[in-house]
């Protein structure tokens, strides 16, 4: 099936294509859809959507990684790996979903910052799926889907209080992040993968590649640093101007 191609089989529909204009207007549509209907009011069971959201992109990465193992997409244990900056919303939200106390906390918190930066990041800038496949594959699909419930999720712990976005959760989060990063370099090393782009940028990725251009040697090290400080004051930014007192 066409829908399950390997890559190359197919044109990749290429970012800010006719495509991915079309997949980015379909998000959109989809996350004004999700808070229309469930952030009207505050839930009164919220860690039930938590909870069904965390098994819902865990069933939907496992089927992605089974596809890439048959289209050959990876050829060892090592390539798919949940340690990439969007891929951590995976296990995050699963101990969001069925923890509790402090580890639950950082878990919002990473869904709150790292998942609204970094979800509407990818949709802008989705290289590692209409960068490589057409609009309609299932890769596309999934990561763009994917990436829109990230988003929707970061509102929806807002709108039901879940956590107070605030400076002083910077220190556990960017911590978080940092201590993602270091796992990603030493498995970047010994394996010669690219986890969180700590090797280098993503093709096509024009903000990734400005950076690495600037910084040479240290990208590894600002790389990271970006990832933990803009998301966090990106996310908090946004919520201290669209906040109601």
């Amino acid at each position: 099936m066409s829908f399950f191609a390997p890559r190359g089989e197919f044109p990749a529909a290429g970012l800010f294509s006719a495509g991915h204009l079309f997949m980015l207007a379909g998000c959109i549509v989809l996350l004004i859809t999700l808070c229309k209907v469930f952030l009207k009011e505050k839930s009164n069971e919220p860690y039930t959507m938590v909870k069904v959201v965390a098994v819902t992109v865990l069933i939907l990465e496992i089927i992605k990684t089974v596809w890439g193992i048959s289209a050959g997409r990876y050829s060892d244990w090592y390539e798919y790996l949940p340690i990439w900056f969007c891929s951590l919303f995976i296990p995050f939200s699963l101990l969001a979903g069925f923890t509790k106390g402090g580890l639950r906390k950082l878990a919002l918190s990473f869904m709150y910052y790292g998942g609204l930066i970094g979800g509407v990041a990818y949709l802008f800038f989705p290289t590692t799926s209409i960068g490589r496949y057409p609009f309609w594959h299932f890769i596309t699909m999934h990561s763009m889907f994917y990436h829109t419930i990230m988003i929707f999720m970061a509102l929806y712990i807002v709108k039901n209080r879940l956590i107070k976005p605030s400076v002083k959760d910077l220190k556990s989060y960017v911590l978080t992040i940092i201590a993602a990063c270091i796992v990603a370099f030493f498995v970047n090393q010994y394996f010669g993968t690219n986890y969180m782009f700590l090797t280098k940028p993503a093709n096509n990725n024009a903000p990734l590649q400005l950076i690495a251009a600037v910084t040479g040697a240290f990208y590894p090290v600002v790389i990271t640093l970006c990832q933990a400080f803009i998301s966090f004051f990106g996310a908090l930014g946004l919520y201290r101007l669209t906040r109601k007192e």
